[in-house]
């Protein structure tokens, strides 16, 4: 078994040599500052943005919040909706289901 971090190392040097080395902007704040930073794209992604993504995509899916909480290993959900990213494609099908047929 490898450790976490050997394993995010691991992830990172596949994607480096995939191709996926453009530059990224993100932000984090800290109190009521913000700070900008820019990385190499590969250098963002970890075994945590898999977790994030795969609860976003099941979530997307319409698969039942405890179902995925179960495969997760999240025994709260406050922690667990932390994980859950709207993508925009999300948003653009939840306005037009309710406003197509206007």
């Amino acid at each position: 078994m490898i450790s976490n971090q050997k394993q995010n190392d691991y992830i990172k040097e596949i994607l480096k040599n995939a191709g996926f080395t453009h530059e990224v902007e993100y932000t984090r704040t800290k109190g009521v500052e913000q700070q900008l930073f820019v990385k190499k794209f590969y250098q963002r992604i970890s075994t945590h943005t898999a977790r994030r993504t795969f609860i976003t995509i099941m979530r997307d899916k319409g698969i039942a919040d405890k179902t995925i909480m179960s495969i997760s290993d999240h025994k709260d959900i406050k922690t667990f909706n932390m994980y859950h990213q709207v993508s925009n494609y999300s948003k653009i099908n939840a306005a037009k289901s309710v406003f197509d047929n206007f």
